[in-house]
């Protein structure tokens, strides 16, 4: 399993883009509070309102598509 980025290091903050953020991004998972979960990606708990530039828009490539991710 490859280690997971720091919030610093990721530029991890409220969204900077309208419409780009956590909870659109293929790497949120939704946790047991609504609103925020576990990253593939970023260390601890995201908050779906915010983003990091290791943002990728759920449903931007054919896996995503092929497991049901949208």
């Amino acid at each position: 399993m490859a280690k997971k980025a720091s919030k610093e290091s990721v530029d991890y903050g409220p969204g900077h883009t309208p419409g780009a953020h956590c909870g659109g991004c293929r790497n949120f998972e939704l946790g047991k509070d609504e609103g925020s979960g576990p990253c593939t990606r970023v260390t601890g708990t995201v908050e779906h309102t915010h983003w990091c530039k290791l943002y990728v828009k759920r449903g931007s490539n054919s896996a995503d598509r092929r497991y049901g991710k949208r």
